[in-house]
């Protein structure tokens, strides 16, 4: 019982590294992202500034003018940003950026609040997420999708605002239903890390797919990287998942224990999936199941396998195994009112 203990938490503190890592590198996806679309606007402008050159009603040649200057002046910032070490002179550089997507954003244009919203979030002479908050709040509720993505990032991050995963699920399917493939790529993110929603794989894959249906580079890194890893999976020892269905199922265990009972559910329904046989993996599905309040269904589970043993290599009942689940539990102040009438059930004592 030590060594499986030991070995369970061995694979929850992995896990949890894991997670980490995969949060750390979700954050910096997204820092990147903002970047890169500072990058994109300037080159629309261009495409625009070549489109409208080649017109001659003066409107469109005024406003051709207008995305030239911000060309210069983005230039301008951008070699500034990388040649001057004085941060006031950076700043006196950024201004003329600044004020001509003001310009546009007083005008209601939605291109400029939101580009200007992402120059509040992204720069430095000019961040404040607040101020970025206000601003794609504007622009989402003229309907634009990226904005609304862009929001949903903010709540995600926790920047401007207090941190909100339910409210960045919300805002990004928004965005998604508008077709906006980076809200698309970052529902994945939430299911796949379990931000806010019960962690699903399933449902981050489909995002994914939606999102590189889309272009979505990103999602298409995800859905490789994923697909290595199941292929990789099912080689070891020759049984489809057999060693990660373990190490799932003894993540399950212990986020029982920190009373993590969807997780601990949707780890115990990964490890099934795999390994839909094994009953050691059952048992944590009952547990969770009955922590979850999902009476009807954990009883049924729970009584099914009366009088089978384990494994071929555990020889234990079923029902001894569940009443020192229980024992378990009860030891480390987790109590449930089912468990006296499923050992009653199962024939076996307290």
């Amino acid at each position: 019982m030590a060594a499986a203990q030991a070995e369970r938490e061995t694979a929850l503190r992995q896990a949890e590294e894991a997670q980490r890592k995969r949060a750390r590198v979700a954050r910096i996806r997204n820092i990147a992202l903002v970047a890169l679309s500072i990058l994109a606007v300037l080159a629309g402008l261009l495409g625009l500034l070549a489109e409208q050159q080649r017109e001659e009603a003066e409107q469109q040649r005024e406003e051709a003018a207008e995305q030239r200057n911000i060309l210069e002046a983005a230039t301008t910032y951008m070699v500034k940003s990388q040649t001057e070490q004085d941060e006031g002179k950076k700043r006196e550089a950024f201004g003329p950026v600044l004020a001509l997507f003001q310009r546009g954003a007083d005008r209601g244009d939605t291109f400029y609040i939101r580009n200007l919203a992402l120059l509040y979030q992204a720069f430095g002479p000019a961040q404040d997420y607040t101020k970025a908050r206000e601003l794609y709040a504007t622009a989402a509720d003229k309907g634009d999708a990226r904005a609304i993505s862009n929001l949903g990032s903010l709540y995600e991050e926790g920047r401007g605002v207090a941190q909100d995963y339910t409210k960045a699920r919300e805002l990004y399917e928004t965005a998604a239903i508008k077709g906006d493939a980076r809200a698309m790529f970052n529902l994945g993110l939430l299911y796949a890390n379990g931000w806010g929603v019960a962690q699903d794989y399933t449902k981050a894959r489909e995002w994914w797919e939606k999102a590189a249906d889309r272009g979505d580079g990103n999602a298409k890194a995800e859905l490789k990287a994923a697909a290595g890893r199941y292929e990789e999976a099912t080689k070891r020892e020759g049984k489809p998942g057999e060693e990660t269905a373990r190490a799932l199922n003894s993540v399950a265990w212990l986020a029982l224990f920190a009373q993590q009972f969807t997780q601990a559910l949707a780890f115990a329904d990964r490890a099934h999936a795999l390994l839909p046989d094994n009953l050691e993996i059952e048992t944590n599905r009952a547990h969770a199941l009955m922590f979850l309040e999902r009476g009807e269904d954990s009883k049924a589970l729970y009584l099914a396998y009366k009088g089978k043993p384990l494994s071929g290599q555990d020889a234990r009942l079923w029902e001894r195994v569940i009443a020192e689940d229980f024992a378990e539990f009860r030891k480390a102040g987790l109590t449930h009112p089912m468990m006296a009438d499923i050992e009653k059930e199962l024939g076996v004592s307290p």
